[in-house]
């Protein structure tokens, strides 16, 4: 026995099905921008320190600023990433001062 849907919700599920990938899709592309990004800083914050970059990317995994890159509240994702290197330079260097 097959259900008895009507045309009208039948389309209403279709639309609930277009919304939700539309969204799936921003959602899958505002992640990778972020990946992306994160990389770059990465090899930003090994340039700057000459470390390796996977030492680099421990590190930046580990800081605040990573952590707040992550949260779009705290707005950093639109932020340059000079802007972000600069910001974790700042991080690291009040680390140091406060376990001296």
């Amino acid at each position: 026995i097959s259900p008895n849907y009507s045309t009208k919700s039948l389309k209403q599920n279709e639309g609930i099905k277009r919304e939700f990938f539309s969204l799936k899709q921003k959602i899958d592309m505002r992640e990778n921008v972020l990946w992306r990004k994160i990389a770059r800083i990465v090899i930003l914050i090994s340039r700057e320190l000459n470390i390796p970059e996977e030492q680099a990317l421990n590190l930046f995994y580990q800081s605040r600023t990573y952590k707040m890159l992550k949260e779009p509240k705290y707005g950093l994702q639109v932020m340059s990433d000079q802007y972000i290197l600069d910001e974790y330079i700042e991080e690291q260097n009040k680390k140091d001062k406060e376990n001296a």
